[in-house]
């Protein structure tokens, strides 16, 4: 029983933590995540990375703005050119948004997506580019191309 009771208290801990860093996701209904890693958040917690990597498995967070499993909430990122930081998550977002509202007939390049997220502050290499479209599900320039 007192495991199980230890195992809740950090499960609360976690979740009370994950609330506290990513605020902006929280608050805002098109808020994005803030990079956040499992070491960051055990080292916090003053446990084992690899407590936090149990813990949230299979473990979903009911939100306003849906269900989400815990490992969610993690990602690594980078610094944007403004001094920000960015998460992965979102840049790949971005990358799915350019391309969902692109000219199918005419679709991105690679190079042309990072040029959009350069113009948006993010300093992103070609090859980033295509390993996130490649996660996403998402084809290269020709298997996106609608011919009419």
């Amino acid at each position: 029983l007192r495991n199980i009771h230890h195992r809740g208290s950090t499960l609360e801990n976690i979740a009370k933590s994950l609330l506290k860093y990513q605020q902006g996701f929280f608050k805002n209904p098109h808020g994005r995540l803030a990079p956040l890693t499992m070491k960051t958040l055990a080292d916090e917690l003053d446990v084992h990375e690899s407590t936090v990597a149990r813990a949230v498995a299979n473990k979903y967070m009911d939100t306003p703005r849906g269900l989400f499993p815990l490992r969610f909430f993690f990602s690594s990122g980078m610094v944007m050119a403004s001094g920000s930081d960015i998460s992965n998550k979102t840049i790949q977002d971005l990358v799915k948004e350019f391309i969902d509202h692109e000219d199918k007939a005419h679709p991105l390049t690679d190079q042309k997506i990072m040029q959009m997220l350069q113009e948006k502050g993010i300093e992103c290499a070609r090859r980033t580019v295509a390993k996130y479209r490649g996660i996403l599900g998402l084809g290269n320039t020709h298997q996106r191309k609608h011919h009419c």
